[in-house]
């Protein structure tokens, strides 16, 4: 698996409605016979200067904690280097928001490779981050919204299978809404998983994208996933300020998110 330099990621932007293929800049970089670590942001989020600069600084004390496990275990490793590459890229922005992707691909000598992604939302003028469910009225029906997501997922998972996935235990079953909201602390103290999509009308979301890591929502080998649920499946249910954030339909429902950055 490359992870390297000339990584180049589809970025929707905010002004525009069409993907095109944007190289992110290499900001941090440092090699070692212990490890190799690298961060790339796209040069789009330089446009946000504050939440640039807070998403870099966290990804680098993580990476500090990561070099410094990778010394000490170094020799135990076999000599080998551990390795962890890291890429953020701007999906789209909107008059009152901000969505970020994350892709992490780590290798640890002697342990199968992790790859994570992860997607997040901000507060366009606080820069703060937003739980997916503050997007929504306090009166909107949940159980749809969470049958509208499980469909989806079950529906990306049946395209990669063919038509029909294997059987699989409970534990696979989609996160719900509310859980996409709350899920665990990750990088830089952020929860991510669920962020916007890019569509066919400038400067508006056309939909929302949830962003499954391996194992998430299916075994380690079946990879990670990228699901689409479109802006008519919750139109009705959002709050009436973000109206102006979203239109249009989605351009892209490729169900990998990692495709074509390995």
């Amino acid at each position: 698996m490359k992870m390297g330099a000339g990584i180049a990621i589809i970025a929707l932007l905010a002004g525009g409605g069409t993907a095109r293929r944007l190289p992110l800049d290499r900001v941090y970089q440092h090699t070692t016979k212990s490890y190799d670590v690298e961060l790339d942001m796209d040069p789009a989020l330089k446009a946000f200067a504050r939440l640039y600069a807070r998403l870099r600084a966290g990804v680098l004390i993580d990476f500090a904690d990561f070099e410094a496990q990778a010394m000490q275990f170094h020799d135990l490793a076999g000599g080998l280097p551990a390795v962890s590459h890291a890429s953020f890229t701007l999906v789209l922005a909107t008059p009152h928001l901000i969505a970020v992707s994350v892709e992490q691909r780590t290798q640890r000598p002697g342990a199968p490779p992790e790859a994570k992604v992860e997607g997040y939302l901000f507060d366009r003028a606080s820069g703060q981050r937003l739980a997916l469910t503050s997007l929504l009225r306090s009166d909107t029906d949940m159980a749809r919204l969470n049958a509208v997501l499980q469909h989806a997922v079950t529906t990306a998972k049946r395209r990669r299978h063919h038509g029909a996935p294997p059987s699989e235990p409970y534990e696979f079953k989609a996160p719900t809404w509310g859980e996409h909201a709350a899920n665990g602390r990750g990088r830089s103290g952020l929860p991510g998983d669920a962020t916007l999509v890019a569509g066919d009308t400038a400067g508006r979301a056309a939909g929302l994208q949830f962003l499954y890591s391996p194992y998430r929502v299916r075994s380690f080998e079946d990879g990670a996933y990228r699901v689409v649920v479109p802006l008519d499946a919750f139109v009705k249910a959002l709050r009436p300020e973000y109206a102006v954030d979203f239109g249009g339909a989605p351009l892209d429902m490729t169900d990998d998110p990692l495709q074509g950055t390995s």
